[in-house]
């Protein structure tokens, strides 16, 4: 296992806990629930991340984490799986672009606030676009 995910996990241990502190020290600003938000994005991956590390540095678990990053590269390189991740890449592109669609409207007529349905237009117009720019790279690629 790699000394990388040992650090990421202290660094996301460490701004977690930074979180907790200034949430329980520092001044109200009236958003606590981010703040616990964030404590909890970084308290929980960064004890995952430490743990795994000395999980899979074990001298017993050496075989067992040697076999798992075989599979990983098989799958990664597996012709298969990769047509279904861009298949499925697609069909999830294709849905949010109708949900986007429906929810523009949708939220126009029941008088949600203006700069909601804005921001959802916006996002729209920047999946179109962006859609069609990484087609041309790849077009141009392959």
């Amino acid at each position: 296992m790699k000394k990388n995910t040992l650090y990421i996990g202290l660094c996301y241990l460490t701004v977690g806990i930074c979180a907790i502190l200034f949430g329980l020290f520092g001044p109200s600003i009236g958003n606590d629930g981010i703040i616990g938000g964030i404590a909890g994005a970084g308290i929980v991956p960064g004890i995952y991340m430490i743990y795994k590390y000395f999980y899979w540095s074990k001298p017993e678990n050496k075989p067992k984490y040697e076999e798992k990053l075989k599979k990983e590269r098989i799958n990664l390189k597996d012709e298969r799986k990769i047509m279904l991740r861009e298949k499925s890449g697609r069909i999830t592109y294709i849905i949010l672009f109708y949900i986007l669609a429906v929810l523009i409207p949708l939220f126009a007529i029941m008088n949600i606030d203006r700069i909601v349905v804005i921001t959802l237009g916006i996002i729209w117009i920047f999946m179109y676009v962006c859609g069609i720019v990484v087609f041309r790279i790849l077009d141009k690629r392959l």
